[in-house]
């Protein structure tokens, strides 16, 4: 159903000359990633909870410049964590 957009969305984050983060500012890209999030996790692929602690906080500094609210800077986090499990780049 997103295949376009998650194919339009991994080049993008693979874009050495972009900011990979600034699709944080796009709720679309948010919600499709966390839909994903989901399906994943349920899969057995490890919750946010679990992975290491500097990964957690680089996530959550990137998150930074898009929201101030912790909740929705969780779930931020939980779409560059895709993202990387997506791109092989975690």
């Amino acid at each position: 159903m997103f295949d376009n957009l998650i194919q339009f969305y991994y080049n993008y984050f693979m874009d050495e000359g972009k900011n990979k983060f600034s699709l944080l500012s796009s709720k679309v890209f948010i919600m499709v990633t966390n839909e994903l999030y989901n399906k994943f996790t349920n899969e057995g692929i490890d919750e946010l909870s679990a992975i290491p602690e500097e990964k957690k906080l680089l996530y959550y500094k990137a998150t930074g410049s898009y929201s101030i609210n912790t909740t929705e800077r969780i779930v931020m986090s939980k779409s560059i964590y895709v993202m990387e499990l997506i791109t092989s780049t975690f």
